[in-house]
């Protein structure tokens, strides 16, 4: 299993969103191979102090949240941080955002294994055509 790191943001000090966020990261790593060694969780602190000391930390392979938008908003700031970690050798998964990658995937090979099989199909009762090449014509 890899080690991994939860990380929670919540703006209120709502039980039920943080409730929800530790639950579905903790399915997520179970499904997943990757077990909680520590879990932070920063409420209504946009400094997001504890998601800053946990960069500094090298015990990770992984850090774990439920949304990229809790770490930060902006697209370009979530590339930052992904890069950051990714010079120390670990990952930044998003619980949401990877989700949607599996069920796309999913889709995608649905879809393309459907026109694959309609293809053989139509192939199977189409006889090929009987090519004239190199036959002189009178």
């Amino acid at each position: 299993m890899k080690k991994a790191a939860m990380y929670i943001f919540s703006r209120t000090n709502d039980e039920k969103t943080i409730s929800a966020q530790i639950s579905n990261i903790e399915q997520f790593c179970s499904e997943f191979g990757y077990k909680i060694i520590e879990k932070y969780i920063d409420i209504m602190d946009s400094s997001k102090a504890y998601f800053k000391m946990m960069m500094e930390l090298d015990k990770f392979e992984a850090v774990i949240v439920y949304r990229f938008d809790v770490i930060n908003s902006k697209c370009d700031g979530v590339f930052k941080l992904e890069n950051e970690l990714k010079e120390k050798d670990v990952e930044l998964i998003s619980v949401v955002e990877s989700e949607r990658k599996i069920k796309a995937e999913k889709t995608a090979t649905s879809v393309f294994g459907d026109a694959n099989e309609y293809l053989k199909n139509k192939l199977k009762s189409q006889p090929l055509p009987i090519s004239h090449q190199g036959r002189e014509t009178s």
